[in-house]
């Protein structure tokens, strides 16, 4: 055997932990190529295995394809991810959009590609998304040292181009409700007199009705149709709500027929599924949504619109201040509820306008 070939052959067999007399801790090290290695110090043996095979992973990628691509990096850093099921889906749906860029080199990947990829885009929602999901990969991939720069995080930021939502007119609603049976005119018209979000009034358990309050704590979501119970979007939106006679008249009705069938336990959607479970909500917004548009001579909007309406009504009352409505939506900060609202907000400049006629020079 020839000098050095030993070496060699050594570099290229997967290697075992060994531990550090004097830092007293367990060590990776595994041979990357072009004379480099790469160490992790890790605390037990096993957390020793498991990062030789996180390294073993990230170098036998490399050595198969010389240069890895964004397609080959984008596999490694899904396989390697410790995230939640939820998290890995939308991470793989959003990568899929990287097929323009797929088979070029990561190391050359540069901010033309990303601007021209971002521009092939129609979505500025999803231009967005791409962006940022693709520089997380980026970020993987230079802590590795699989390229040099997040080139994602340097191209031209995208400006999200909000669609405005055209909310309903008074008394649209309340032709809606009627030509709904009661079933589902009570979650419909406690979904706007609330304004909550749909997932959110189907997420309702008896257990969160206590007299006058109502807490909203849950929401069910629809993802490649699976079901999937989460919390609010935020910890704000988690929120115990004062309920007005009329949803409390709705709720009580809704209890009446729900002791009948035996859906009744605290555990249980308010409005469940006559076998007990949570309602999914593309069968109501195809078969009840959908034909009661029709039925009541109303354009088409989708079930969020009555959320926008509400809150839109509160705003443009005068009576109710920007401060209470985010904080019953559930909304973090006031900064967020203006993003979303304030082009719905109508009047602002009438009531200054009527605040100084009311006073006199000699007044001000």
């Amino acid at each position: 055997m020839k000098k050095g070939q030993k070496k060699t052959q050594q570099r290229l067999k997967r290697p075992k932990p060994f531990f550090d007399k004097r830092s007293k801790r367990w060590i990776a090290k595994v041979f990357v190529g072009n004379g480099k290695y790469r160490t992790r110090s890790c605390k037990s043996k096993e957390e020793c295995h498991n990062a030789i095979d996180e390294l073993w992973q990230t170098r036998t990628a490399v050595s198969q394809h010389g240069q890895m691509s964004v397609k080959d990096a984008r596999d490694l850093w899904l396989k390697l991810g410790d995230w939640k099921a939820k998290t890995v889906s939308d991470y793989t749906d959003t990568s899929e959009k990287f097929e323009p860029i797929f088979d070029i080199p990561i190391d050359l990947l540069s901010t033309v590609h990303v601007n021209e990829l971002l521009d092939s885009i129609d979505s500025s929602a999803m231009r967005k998304r791409v962006r940022k999901v693709l520089g997380t990969l980026l970020q993987f991939c230079v802590r590795r040292k699989l390229t040099k720069k997040n080139v994602a995080a340097e191209s031209e930021p995208v400006k999200h181009e909000r669609q405005l939502i055209e909310v309903f007119d008074h008394g649209e609603p309340q032709e809606l409700f009627k030509v709904m049976s009661d079933r589902w005119a009570s979650p419909t018209e406690l979904m706007f007199r609330l304004a909550l979000r749909p997932g959110e009034v189907w997420g309702l358990h008896w257990r969160d009705w206590k007299g006058r309050q109502l807490t909203v704590a849950r929401n069910v979501k629809e993802i490649n149709g699976r079901q999937v119970v989460e919390t609010t979007k935020t910890t704000a939106g988690n929120r115990t709500l004062l309920l007005d006679d009329r949803a409390i008249e709705l709720l009580t009705a809704r209890k009446e027929e729900a002791k009948k069938r035996k859906l009744d336990k605290p555990a249980m959607p308010i409005f469940a599924t006559t076998t007990g479970v949570y309602q999914r909500q593309s069968n109501y917004r195809n078969k009840v949504w959908r034909p009661a548009l029709q039925a009541a001579g109303l354009e088409y909007r989708v079930p969020y619109t009555l959320r926008h309406t509400s809150v839109t009504w509160m705003l443009n009352s005068g009576r109710v201040s920007l401060a209470a409505v985010s904080k019953w939506i559930g909304h973090k900060t006031i900064d967020t509820t203006l993003r979303h609202y304030a082009h719905l907000m109508v009047g602002e400049f009438e009531q200054v306008a009527n605040f100084w006629s009311g006073i006199g020079v000699n007044d001000a």
